[in-house]
């Protein structure tokens, strides 16, 4: 009897028996992907600075659970904002001057000073501004989307591109959002309308190369032309919401003189790591800087003041990870800012793409002159101790 039913339930004739031990096997299947999700978030977390161990409440989040978390303004100081902001309208067009978005800027930061002269965590800081950019065009029923800077030293952007038609544009729409004193765009070796496009948007000064200067080439030649006391590197693969920005600043009002693009949420373990992540950790840890995990110059955007530049030199400026060692041996203040996904939104090209590709090769030789001047400052051992070696037997 049992043999013909086991005979037919193969065939489908009857259902199987004990469904509770199938909703025990869905529930632990369930159970596992949820462990899994959470150790992934886990690791996605690691490497991020918590900055409320110091003391602080600029806490930057990239997980999206983890953006409920983020604190937000007190509504009695947003309320100050918008009437701060209404009161620098009246001043500025009292003076019969145009509300535009560099005397609001001038504006903003002198009341940031005032009010919030602490450290501000980004989230706040963005609703503080857009109260104050809200106020001054109470009357508009859309006021413009302009984002503040907290600063009131100019900054400059500086922006390389080769052949970007496709991205340039929008890459620019973002940035004019920006009370930028310039944006330099560094075209060259374009066979594309990169270059006209560029000089349709106001305030944009083209730097114009007919052939191609090399990867970073163009941050030295922009650099050299900046002439803000903040510089912002950045490229023209694709465009980066103006909002993603405003943590580098905050870095820097903070004291910075050097801000990073924080990536590390966005790379995967060790042992799926490429040899170029590899490469700019292990620079970080020779240079006795933990901290800033796979964080490197190489990496756009990022924001130095204009007198770390100099420090550093701007023609070292074409080989980054060269300017991070020189910028950390010369005792300059280098963080982390936001966090830009650039291991994702990249452009791919057949030059930085595939085992051993140009860019790859190019970005690991950098390293090795980077780690060569180290060794010339620093010695061999670099920052481990000679500490299990007995010479003397």
């Amino acid at each position: 009897m049992k043999s013909d039913k086991r005979k037919r339930r193969k065939k489908g004739h009857i259902q199987a028996a004990h469904p509770g031990r199938r909703r025990k096997r869905r529930a632990r299947r369930l159970a596992n992907r949820q462990l899994v999700r959470r150790k992934r978030r886990i690791g996605r977390s690691r490497g991020r600075r918590d900055l409320r161990s110091k003391g602080r409440i600029a806490v930057v989040y990239s997980d999206a659970s983890e953006q409920e978390k983020r604190p937000e303004a007190d509504a009695h100081l947003l309320q100050l904002a918008a009437t701060a902001g209404a009161e620098a309208e009246a001043a500025i067009r009292g003076s019969g001057e145009t509300v535009d978005k560099a005397r609001l800027q001038q504006r903003w930061s002198e009341w940031l000073g005032q009010v919030v002269p602490g450290q501000v965590h980004p989230a706040v800081y963005e609703s503080l501004m857009r109260a104050f950019v809200g106020g001054a065009h109470a009357g508009n029923p859309e006021p413009p989307d302009w984002l503040l800077l907290p600063e009131s030293r100019p900054a400059s952007c500086i922006l390389t591109a080769m052949n970007e038609e496709r991205t340039i544009g929008s890459v620019l729409e973002q940035l004019v959002r920006m009370p930028l004193q310039e944006i330099i765009v560094v075209v060259n070796g374009s066979a594309d309308r990169t270059r006209d496009i560029a000089e349709t948007f106001e305030g944009v000064k083209v730097l114009h190369y007919e052939k191609a200067l090399g990867h970073d080439v163009g941050r030295t030649l922009g650099a050299k032309e900046a002439q803000g006391d903040l510089l912002l590197f950045m490229d023209a693969d694709f465009a980066v919401p103006g909002e993603l920005l405003l943590p580098f600043f905050l870095e820097i009002r903070n004291g910075a003189d050097i801000v990073l693009n924080d990536i590390s949420p966005f790379v995967d373990r060790f042992d799926r790591r490429d040899e170029v992540t590899i490469m700019k950790e292990f620079l970080n840890r020779v240079l006795d800087r933990n901290d800033l995990s796979v964080n490197s110059l190489t990496a756009v955007p990022h924001v130095m003041t204009r007198q770390a530049a100099w420090r550093i030199g701007l023609e070292k400026l074409a080989v980054p990870p060269l300017a991070q060692v020189l910028a950390l041996e010369a005792g300059l203040r280098v963080g982390k800012g936001g966090h830009v996904n650039v291991v994702k939104q990249n452009r791919l090209r057949t030059s930085n793409t595939g085992a051993k590709n140009p860019v790859a090769e190019m970005i690991i030789g950098d390293h090795m002159e980077a780690l060569s001047q180290l060794i010339k400052l620093k010695g061999p051992r670099l920052a481990y101790a000679d500490t299990v070696r007995q010479r003397r037997r």
